[in-house]
């Protein structure tokens, strides 16, 4: 079996991408609208959850690029599901 290559930053956030628009597409279908704040904020709160509540912050660097990555994925999800709706607020 050969070894697989190691995954770079660049899969991650495409899988992130593709992830978010399913994410988004199941908010949807379950009635739920994303506003500006839901945009603004969320990847905030999950940036401090992730990196303050949840100890990312004792991994040093790769604790930050985690939370960042957390909060990308929560950005992208209800940018998503606001773009969905036309980019109007809710």
């Amino acid at each position: 079996m050969p070894a697989r290559a190691p995954l770079d930053l660049r899969h991650h956030l495409d899988k992130i991408v593709a992830e978010s628009r399913v994410s988004a597409g199941d908010l949807a279908a379950q009635g739920r609208r994303a506003s500006f704040s839901d945009v603004a904020l969320r990847p905030v709160f999950r940036f401090w959850r992730e990196y303050i509540l949840h100890g990312s912050i004792f991994d040093g660097r790769l604790g930050v690029i985690h939370a960042g990555m957390s909060a990308a994925s929560v950005f992208f999800k209800y940018a998503f599901l606001w773009e969905r709706q036309g980019g109007r607020r809710s």
